[in-house]
C-alpha cells in the first residue's frame, strides 16, 4: 500500500488526530493497523508544528507568568491577553493558522476496508479523507 498526498487544514489535522487516536485498531487487519499507526505518527508531527506556532502567538499576545507561560484566567478556561487589540490580533492569527492547508503523505483505504473497523460515526466525519473512492483514487 502506498501513500497519497492529502491536503488538510491545521484544524482538520487536529480533529483527525483526535479521532484517529480513538479508533479501535484491534478490529483492523494487520496491514491497516500498521498504516493507521503511520498516519497517526504523521498527524502528530504536523500537530506539533501547529502547536509550536500556536504557542508563539500566545507568547506574543498574552501576559506571561514568572515561568514565561501564558497566564490563565482565574477559572483557568482562557488566557489573559495584554490588551483587547492583542486579543483581536491573536484571534485573527489563530483563524489563519487553523485554516492553513498542509499537504501530507497519508495512507488511504477503500471503503470496503472500513466494514470491519469499529469507528463511531461521530469520529468518522473527521476521517473521511482516509476513504478512497473511485473519484479520489490516486
Amino acid at each position: 500500500m502506498k501513500t497519497s498526498q492529502v491536503e488538510l487544514t491545521n484544524l482538520e489535522i487536529i480533529r483527525s488526530l483526535q479521532a484517529l487516536q480513538r479508533v479501535d485498531s484491534a478490529s483492523c487487519e494487520f496491514d491497516m493497523t500498521y498504516t493507521l499507526s503511520l498516519n497517526l505518527k504523521t498527524l502528530r508531527r504536523a500537530s506539533e508544528d501547529y502547536e509550536e506556532f500556536r504557542q508563539g502567538i500566545l507568547h506574543d499576545h498574552c501576559v506571561l507568568d514568572d515561568k514565561h507561560r501564558p497566564m490563565a484566567t482565574e477559572d483557568g478556561l482562557d488566557v489573559v491577553f495584554r490588551s483587547d487589540e492583542d486579543e483581536q490580533t491573536a484571534v485573527e492569527k489563530f483563524d489563519k493558522l487553523n485554516d492553513t492547508a498542509v499537504s501530507l503523505h497519508l495512507y488511504r483505504y477503500p471503503m470496503s476496508a472500513f466494514k470491519k473497523v469499529k469507528i463511531p460515526h461521530v469520529l468518522l466525519e473527521h476521517l473521511l479523507w482516509m476513504v478512497q473512492t473511485e473519484d479520489n483514487a490516486t
